[in-house]
Order: structure tokens, then sequence, then C-alpha cells
């Protein structure tokens, strides 16, 4: 009933300033406890799901900020999320494909990723600097199918593996535990998602 939530919205606008931020901090410290403690209450498959929501909702903010900030209809932006997360596989990956001689553990492979992704871009931005609308997303969705066939193509199959991808990737370790189970994956994405 939307009066109902009216009703709890009018009243909660007539609390006093001080009773209304102690009420915000005392939801937010809540939500956060739910955040914490949801992995262990949920089990196994439910904390992989909600991983994977989070890394959409990483890709959902960070596209927040070329739709809803700048204003571009921008529908290649997978193309970031894929040169990334090909490169962060490269880079740690211990099988003939990798390129990071298991050097490289995640969190040294991921500000590489990072910048490598905004190099592609920016690179990707300079032909269409000057489209709008329409025009944008269709050559910006454009980038994307284009990345996603070179991706699975056989032209990239000897140095990203193709449709079978890469290899003998390694689990990451956070001071010296191992990150296997999707309950610990669920905290790495929800701290990243409240970095972002």
């Amino acid at each position: 009933n939307t009066s109902f939530g009216k009703n709890i919205q009018q009243g909660f606008k007539q609390l006093p300033v001080a009773t209304r931020r102690s009420t915000n901090g005392l939801g937010l410290i809540l939500f956060a406890m739910i955040l914490i403690i949801l992995p262990w209450v949920a089990g196994r498959f439910l904390s992989d799901a909600m991983t994977t929501v989070g890394l959409y909702m990483l890709m959902g903010l960070g596209l927040n900020i070329a739709i809803g900030m700048a204003g571009l209809l921008d529908l290649g932006y997978v193309t970031n999320f894929a040169v990334g997360a090909y490169l962060v596989g490269l880079l740690t990956s211990q099988g003939p494909k990798g390129i990071g001689g298991g050097v490289f553990n995640l969190w040294l492979a991921i500000p590489l990723a990072l910048l490598a992704a905004m190099l592609t871009g920016f690179i990707f931005a300079l032909p269409v600097l000057k489209m709008r609308g329409d025009y944008l997303a269709i050559a910006t969705l454009g980038f994307g199918e284009i990345i996603g066939k070179l991706a699975n193509s056989d032209a990239l199959e000897k140095y990203i593996g193709g449709a079978a991808g890469l290899k003998l990737i390694p689990k990451p370790y956070f001071f010296n535990i191992e990150i296997v189970d999707p309950e610990q994956f669920y905290y790495v994405v929800l701290v990243a998602v409240c970095l972002s």
C-alpha cells in the first residue's frame, strides 16, 4: 500500500534531526551486520549467487558514471570488463598461456588490469568522440560484440585460449589465507563494491 509508505515517510520527516540521524546510523549498522553474516547463514549456493550479483553491481556502478553522470549511452562497457578480466587471467595463470610466469598474484595483477581496461576504454572512445545518443550506443555495442567474438575466436586462441579460456589460474591468497569458498569470495566482492 503506497499510502502506508507515505505515512511512514511523513512521520520520519517530522522527527527531530538528531533522531533521524541516529535512526539512519542504526539502520546502516544493522544493514552492514546483515551483509557480514549473510553468506554464512545463506549457504554456499546463495553466497555464490550473491558474489555474481556483486560483480554485476561493480559493472553497474561503473556504467552509472558513463550513462548516469556523463550522459553517454555506452553499450560496449563490457569490453573494459573483459580486457581487465583476461589480463588478470594472463598475468596470474601458471599454464602455458600465462605471461606472468607465476610472479603475479591477484593483488598485483588487479592494478595493471585496471590500467589496461582504462586504456582500452580510451582507445575505443577516440573514434566515437563526436557521437551521441543512438549512434554512440550502436558503435559501442559493436565494440562489445567484437571483443566477445575475438575472445572466443581461433585468431586469439594461442594467446587467451579461445572458447576453452585460460587454465591453471591459482586461487588468490589474502594474508596466507587461500580464498576458495564462495563465502570468502563474497567478502572480496563486497569490499570492492563498497570501495566503488
